[in-house]
């Protein structure tokens, strides 16, 4: 009896549309949701503005991003272990980007840096805060810590960077810049204007959007750039995973176990 085999193809172009789509959508829905609470004065809607605002945590635009930096993970996990199948080395530096990514969805849908990290980077990061002019409306030591980050991880990665192929380490460098430009520059930019007339206005919510929807395209550009790197340097055409089904009698046999379920790419 000849092994069943059910075979999934993946466009890295496709999959970059629909996340595309997904992201227009999250902001339509939060800028709808925040004009018709500031521009026509309903704040109920039936509870779903909380659902959709993207300052908000634990809710719809929370868990995509938590969904996506995840999956971001697994893929820089499946590079790591092909290239080290490939004997192409750096397999370390793919593994510290996974764990990364796994920290960064993590923390995305648990608040982690706002509840056990917030006293360690408060107590870090306030000593530089207060060394800079009250009036730049720096916004807490998040911001701080996470240029540090930024800059530590880019020190630690530059010489890899410059190892991947031309298009790969430009959709890098493209992404990072779309996510950090998001998550940083817009942050500081959302805390002058806190400062100044605070957050409870459309204005605010526009910052907002523009913060979120940086750091959401720069992940889902970054997600289409390792499945282009697995397609045109570790594989061949489109993306495929396969998994044999083993009939009965394979079942005994251990070995064929773990030849059942084979990745091809």
């Amino acid at each position: 009896m000849r092994d069943e085999e059910i075979s999934l193809a993946i466009d890295p172009g496709r999959v970059l549309r629909i996340l595309l789509c997904a992201v227009a959508t999250l902001l339509a829905l939060h800028l709808g949701s925040q004009v018709l609470k500031y521009q026509f004065g309903s704040d109920y809607q039936f509870g779903l503005n909380r659902w959709v605002d993207l300052d908000e945590e634990a809710n719809l635009p929370t868990w995509y991003s938590a969904f996506s930096l995840l999956t971001c993970s697994a893929l820089l996990g499946m590079i790591a272990w092909m290239t080290n199948k490939l004997g192409r080395g750096h397999q370390a530096a793919w593994i510290g980007l996974s764990v990364l990514f796994l920290y960064l969805s993590l923390d995305e849908a648990t608040a982690l840096h706002e509840t056990v990290l917030a006293a360690v980077v408060t107590k870090y990061a306030g000593a530089a805060e207060r060394l800079l002019p009250q009036s730049t409306h720096v916004a807490p030591g998040w911001v701080i810590a996470g240029a540090a980050l930024v800059l530590s991880i880019g020190a630690m990665y530059v010489r890899f960077l410059f190892t991947l192929p031309t298009t790969t380490r430009w959709l890098f460098i493209m992404s990072g810049v779309l996510f950090v430009s998001g998550g940083l520059g817009m942050e500081v930019i959302g805390a002058g204007y806190d400062a100044d007339h605070g957050h409870a206005d459309l204005r605010y919510a526009l910052i907002v959007a523009f913060e979120e929807g940086g750091e959401m395209a720069g992940v889902a550009l970054f997600l289409y750039a390792l499945l282009g790197h697995i397609r045109h340097h570790l594989g061949h055409g489109a993306v495929h995973v396969s998994i044999a089904s083993p009939n009965a009698r394979s079942v005994q046999d251990p070995s064929a176990l773990r030849e059942g379920a084979r990745a091809a790419i």
